[in-house]
């Protein structure tokens, strides 16, 4: 049971790695559709999960595409395709899907909130959000904004809250 998990997490990361995503192709609204159904029949529509059609859908069409896909999927099927990968796929596995289907405004933001969430900071998860923010400092406005809106208080105040001295102000001066 384990090993086919580990090949589905080795070829998503591989396919990853190739860097075949097309971000600069405009949706093709009708290629959304099919996707969706397409992903619907491989996944939620029959006993087990194609796991090789989602990780060639979700790793080689663009961010807007899987908005697109998400969309369209909701309105055919009356669930959210990011829940439907939750309940066919399970683990790291699972996470590495839901992570390229969800906005990544979202993600980033909801990651940094269960990393400084409760008792403890889980610095791993803390500082690969705010790494690949680093990388990327046009998301930063929104997902503070994001953040803001969904948890009630700064993000930029929950990380001082909950680190202290030089990686704080490293983490800080990065979200600045």
């Amino acid at each position: 049971m384990l090993l086919p998990i580990l090949l589905s997490i080795l070829k998503a990361l591989v396919a990853l790695v190739k860097g075949n995503r097309d971000e600069t192709t405009p949706v093709n609204t009708s290629q959304a559709a099919a996707d969706a159904e397409a992903l619907y029949k491989k996944g939620e529509g029959k006993v087990g999960t194609d796991d090789d059609f989602f990780i060639q859908i979700l790793t080689s069409r663009s961010q807007a595409h899987l908005a697109e896909v998400s969309k369209i999927y909701y309105q055919k099927h009356s669930k959210e395709l990011e829940k439907a990968i939750e309940l066919e796929t399970s683990g790291d596995y699972k996470n590495i899907l839901v992570a390229l289907v969800r906005n990544p405004i979202c993600h980033f933001a909801d990651s940094i909130y269960q990393a400084v969430k409760g008792l403890g900071t889980n610095n791993r998860k803390l500082i690969r959000a705010i790494v690949y923010l680093s990388h990327n400092r046009n998301l930063v406005p929104e997902v503070k904004t994001y953040y803001q809106k969904k948890y009630g208080k700064p993000l930029n105040q929950d990380i001082a809250n909950d680190t202290s001295f030089n990686f704080k102000k490293t983490l800080l001066a990065v979200l600045e």
